[in-house]
C-alpha cells in the first residue's frame, strides 16, 4: 500500500507506505509542508492504523524544507496520544544532521519523550537496520 499526497500545485509533499515485514508505517516528507498538510496526512495514517495496525512509525524528514513548530503541539497532544492507545510504541525519525528535518526531530523527541520510544537516524537504511535487529532479537 502506497498513498501519495499532493499540494495544490500537483507536487507530492508526502508518500506513505505500510512495510508489512516490519509491521511499520513509513511516511516520507518532501519540500515545504504546511500545518494543514501535516494534519491531513496524520489523520489519514490514524485511519490506516484502524485497518492495518502497526507498532512503529517511521518519520522520514530527509527531504523536508520546512519546520513544524506550529504543529508539534498537535502531534504530541492529539495525534500521538491516539496512536499510542491504538498500539504505536516506537517512532523512528530520519533526518540529515543540521537540517530542517533534524530540527523537527529534536522538537518531536522533546514533546514525545513520555509517550513513545523515540530513535533518530541520519538515513532510512540505518533506521530499517535498527528495526530489523530489534525484530530478530525478540526485545521488540
Amino acid at each position: 500500500m502506497v498513498k501519495e499526497f499532493e499540494n495544490e500545485f500537483g507536487k507530492t509533499f508526502c508518500k506513505v507506505s505500510y512495510l508489512t515485514g516490519y509491521k511499520s508505517m513509513l511516511v516520507v516528507w518532501y519540500g515545504y509542508t504546511t500545518k494543514l498538510q501535516l494534519e491531513t496526512v496524520m489523520v489519514w495514517v490514524t485511519g490506516q492504523m484502524q485497518l492495518t495496525p502497526f507498532e512503529v512509525f517511521i518519520n522520514d524528514c530527509s527531504e523536508i524544507l520546512s519546520v513544524w513548530g506550529d504543529s508539534i503541539g498537535w502531534v504530541s497532544r492529539i495525534w500521538a496520544y491516539k496512536m499510542t492507545r491504538m498500539g504505536m510504541h516506537k517512532l523512528l525519525h530520519v533526518a540529515k544532521h543540521n537540517s530542517f528535518g533534524h530540527k523537527i526531530g529534536l522538537e518531536l523527541q522533546a514533546a514525545l519523550i513520555d509517550q513513545v520510544v523515540f530513535k533518530t537516524f541520519e538515513n532510512r537504511t540505518a533506521a530499517l537496520a535498527w528495526l530489523e535487529n530489534h525484530l530478530k532479537s525478540a526485545h521488540f
